[in-house]
């Protein structure tokens, strides 16, 4: 029993050491290796960081390494969609809800205006979501080549995760919480310039959405 312990303390601490590493490095396989050896041990590996006298959470370690291994692969895309928490809407925001997400008035209140802007000049469509629920889903239908993520650095993690295999991008909120949450714009302009653009005929990125029932999705805890 306590050489199984001693082990697997040892393995934790060798990925600790290797993310670490590869967050300062600039080899991409070396990130994508790094963000394996963390998947696979991410409950224990997140148990262990909390009690170490570290500033960045394990979450955000993770997101900044998978946005740097994908950097390339982002550039490539041609379809793309950008998910945004509802949480970022101001507290008067009267927009409703449909199957597909928050149907965004671009009123001007908050931010997600300014995001559609900027997405809109990628080429990319936004959704506004209300939980990470319905985000496999979302990606079924709409078959992205990539996807940007705005959200807490916990649920950018998870759902970066959950989406496997497809190039994602994280922007962490700069403020949590379940209401009037702040994200730094400037990190979302970065983002999207790294995104690749849509060919000449794929005609317009952002329509307007069918209605339907409210849909769950980016902030779960929200």
């Amino acid at each position: 029993m306590a050489a199984a312990a001693v082990a697997g303390l040892a393995c934790v601490a060798v990925s600790l050491a290797i993310a670490v590493r590869a967050s300062h490095g600039r080899s991409a396989p070396l990130k994508r290796f790094s963000l394996v050896v963390l998947e696979l041990l991410y409950l224990p590996l997140r148990m262990l960081w909390a009690a170490l006298p570290v500033k960045a959470p394990l979450d955000v370690l993770m997101v900044t390494l998978r946005n740097a291994s994908n950097r390339g692969r982002l550039a490539r895309a041609q379809r793309g969609i950008v998910l945004v928490p509802s949480c970022l809407r101001h507290l008067a925001c009267a927009a409703p809800g449909s199957r597909r997400g928050i149907q965004c008035a671009r009123c001007g209140l908050c931010k997600l205006q300014e995001i559609h802007e900027q997405a809109g000049r990628a080429g990319w469509r936004v959704f506004v979501l209300t939980g990470s629920a319905y985000v496999p889903r979302l990606v079924a239908e709409e078959r992205p080549e990539a996807a940007l993520l705005v959200a807490c650095a916990h649920e950018c993690n998870k759902v970066m995760m959950a989406l496997g295999a497809l190039p994602t991008y994280g922007v962490p909120l700069t403020r949590n919480g379940c209401v009037a949450t702040d994200v730094d714009l400037g990190q979302v302009r970065a983002a999207l310039r790294l995104c690749g653009r849509p060919a000449a005929n794929s005609g317009a990125a952002d329509k307007p959405e069918g209605t339907g029932r409210r849909n769950p999705t980016v902030c779960s805890t929200c």
